[in-house]
């Protein structure tokens, strides 16, 4: 009976009020990132390629793990993900600029679900970005899409907790993104022109 009682209670308190919608602040925390040699000029477009409903970044849910009430970003999407490619490329020397060398991000999700459990539920945020790289002129140089992905404990199913998700979701595609050599070598113009086949993407998840 006991043990009944407290499921029912862990479960109503993941629930919340999960009618209503929530709005929350998604923190960007930069990764680690060292300044890179011959960094050039960079002209960064971000571009929102999901469909619909763009600031909904999760929904609540009930008891039985369905979706209900929207949680959505204070800000624009679009804008958080600049704000943070513009942290990212300038810590490592490359200057956001206009006439620098052209960067298109399009992101294709940006989401947070969650699960419910017996005791407790899960937040799983879900980020993926497809960069290319141009030259100014004709076909890009450069194309790949990087995956970040965070999963987290929570008690409850709330905008915060949603928030921080899709926030280290985003700090690991970047992280990724960075990480990748021939994507560094494309912007610095050192490599010849690259071609990398883009990873399989779900669809736009608003």
């Amino acid at each position: 009976m006991i043990r009944i009682v407290a499921a029912f209670a862990a479960v109503s308190m993941l629930a919340g009020c999960a009618l209503s919608e929530d709005v929350a602040t998604v923190k960007y925390v930069p990764t680690k990132a060292e300044v890179v040699a011959d960094a050039k000029p960079v002209g960064l477009t971000v571009v929102d390629a999901r469909t619909s409903d763009r600031n909904r970044i999760s929904a609540k849910i009930n008891g039985f793990g369905t979706e209900m009430a929207a949680i959505r970003s204070d800000k624009d999407v679009p804008t958080i993900v600049t704000d943070a490619l513009k942290v990212e490329l300038e810590a490592r020397g490359f200057h956001v600029q206009a006439g620098g060398r052209p960067l298109t991000v399009s992101i294709n999700q940006f989401y947070n679900q969650y699960g419910a459990g017996v005791f407790s539920g899960t937040a799983n945020g879900d980020v993926n970005l497809t960069v290319s790289v141009g030259t100014g002129a004709g076909a890009p140089v450069f194309t790949q899409t990087y995956a970040g992905t965070a999963k987290k404990t929570i008690l409850m199913a709330n905008g915060s907790n949603a928030a921080e998700t899709v926030a280290s979701a985003l700090n690991d595609a970047l992280a990724k993104m960075f990480a990748d050599p021939a994507f560094v070598a494309t912007l610095t113009g050192k490599q010849s022109p690259v071609v990398a086949a883009p990873a399989a993407a779900g669809g736009p998840t608003s």
